[in-house]
């Protein structure tokens, strides 16, 4: 949470006024999403395959005569929720092929088995009575989920340290060879995946993420790093956990066992947000105060580059008076982190609706996250090149390039991508609602062992009482969150 690098902007005075506004935005989201879980959505009297619908009668298709609750994959019983015609056996039916079942092989849930013997491969024999459609365990891991966790933590935390003492000038150039490594770690794993079709749609979640981490530095300039780090962190925290809560853009909704653990736990995060932002490690003694580069280096924005903020004088950000700068930047970080917490929810929505999307499509939707991260990366690298192109244009074909930071940037780039896809397992193995808060927490306080023990920067009274108090929330929020979903 910008721990690990040079920061000259002193912690904002009005943090607890930001803090107040996160938990009131995270009241009415609340009270929003409660509201939107009680409209009725409109009754379809005929529906074909993968078309809404509130009971059987109205799955007119001699394929899909099956009306299923999207949340449990079982026939709906209720016609106050709204499910999707769907084709398949359920649960308890006799069968001869696990394509026979709904879901097959969706999470692992429904297998043709007989009672006796474990789940069939291939396509066995016409049906025999003694098979039948079985619930099975699930692939999920909670495990597993937690280790990719992990180990989006621990390199999200990392991923600066390679270009911790090289100049980055304005940033674009080197968020451009940043992006690059990304793409090429994803399309590493594209070819280790088998070549899972390309999804178009999963780019607009990389397009995002591209644009909210671009618009760091101005934000950085117009209110200074630790105003714009609580404003874009929480923000990005709550809409990534709201997505899951409330099921924005069509992402299935998936709370957690004990709501009410996983909102203090929310809460507790906030705060520890609050707390990061405050800690103010200190600027070289050998280098003047105002050629000392600003750095915004933080999960929340893994990328975001060094910024000289003396560089150029005349910059579009120094012309605005002080009233339209700090309203600029106080919207232009909610906006970015609107962009970072929504970026999963493209690639989300495809997984998680993978075989309705299917059943009149030739294109293979895949149901594992992994299988999206191509998709994802290159949205992430075109993004970045349209912007470079764009600042390239602007500076009339004189942007400031650095050459010895390209390999740094390189490095710094596989680290992220080797981060971002430990959060996409994360994410299909606890849901949104468990992994955003403890992924966008945790690099904070890998950051803060590197410049504690490593760059010698983070030093002081004040900074450690903050730095306890952000680890303290932190572990809080985590366990929280985690026992939550039990």
């Amino acid at each position: 949470l910008g721990i690990t690098a040079n920061m000259r902007q002193k912690a904002p005075t009005n943090t607890p006024l930001v803090s107040s506004l996160s938990l009131g935005l995270l009241l009415v989201l609340i009270f929003v999403g409660s509201t939107d879980a009680k409209k009725k959505s409109p009754i379809l009297v005929k529906a074909g395959c993968g078309q809404p619908c509130n009971h059987a009668t109205e799955c007119v298709d001699h394929y899909c005569t099956r009306c299923i609750d999207p949340l449990t994959n079982k026939t709906l019983t209720s016609t106050t929720r709204t499910g999707y015609c769907v084709r398949g056996l359920e649960t308890g039916q006799i069968c001869g092929a696990n394509t026979d079942c709904f879901p097959w092989n969706t999470n692992g849930s429904i297998d043709c088995v007989l009672p006796s013997s474990s789940s069939l491969a291939g396509k066995p024999p016409p049906p025999h009575p003694n098979k039948k459609c079985t619930e099975t365990k699930s692939s999920k891991s909670a495990a597993v989920g937690y280790i990719g966790a992990a180990i989006a933590v621990c390199f999200f935390g990392s991923n600066f340290v390679p270009v911790k003492k090289f100049e980055t000038g304005d940033g674009l150039f080197f968020q451009w060879v940043v992006c690059l490594a990304i793409w090429i770690s994803g399309f590493i794993l594209f070819l280790v995946r088998g070549m899972p079709h390309f999804q178009p749609y999963a780019m607009v979640g990389g397009a995002m993420w591209c644009t909210g981490n671009v618009s760091v530095v101005p934000i950085v300039k117009c209110i200074g790093l630790g105003l714009g780090l609580c404003l874009w962190g929480s923000t990005n925290m709550l809409a990534g956990w709201a997505s899951g809560m409330f099921g924005l853009f069509e992402v299935t909704i998936n709370r957690p066992k004990h709501l009410a653990l996983n909102i203090v736990g929310i809460v507790l995060a906030l705060c520890a947000t609050g707390c990061f932002s405050m800690v103010s490690p200190k600027v070289d003694d050998d280098e003047d105060e105002e050629d000392q580069a600003v750095r915004a280096v933080n999960e929340l924005s893994p990328l975001a580059p060094e910024v000289n903020a003396q560089e150029d004088n005349a910059s579009w950000e120094q012309k605005l008076s002080p009233a339209t700068r700090r309203i600029f930047g106080v919207v232009a970080s909610l906006v970015a982190g609107l962009f970072y917490g929504l970026n999963f929810d493209p690639p989300t929505y495809l997984q998680e609706n993978a075989y309705r999307f299917g059943l009149n499509s030739k294109i293979h939707y895949s149901n594992q996250g992994l299988d999206y991260v191509f998709s994802h990366f290159t949205g992430i690298f075109l993004t970045s090149s349209f912007y470079f192109i764009c600042y390239c244009i602007f500076k009339r074909n004189n942007p400031k390039i650095y050459p010895k930071v390209v390999l740094p940037a390189l490095a710094s780039g596989f680290l992220w991508a080797i981060a971002d896809i430990g959060w996409f397992i994360a994410n299909e193995n606890l849901s949104l609602v468990v992994s955003f808060p403890i992924v966008c927490l945790g690099p904070g306080l890998v950051g803060s062992l590197w410049g504690i023990f490593l760059f010698k920067e983070i030093q002081g009274r004040r900074n450690f009482i903050f730095l306890g108090a952000a680890f303290a929330l932190t572990a809080g929020a985590s366990a929280l969150i985690s026992v939550s979903k039990k």
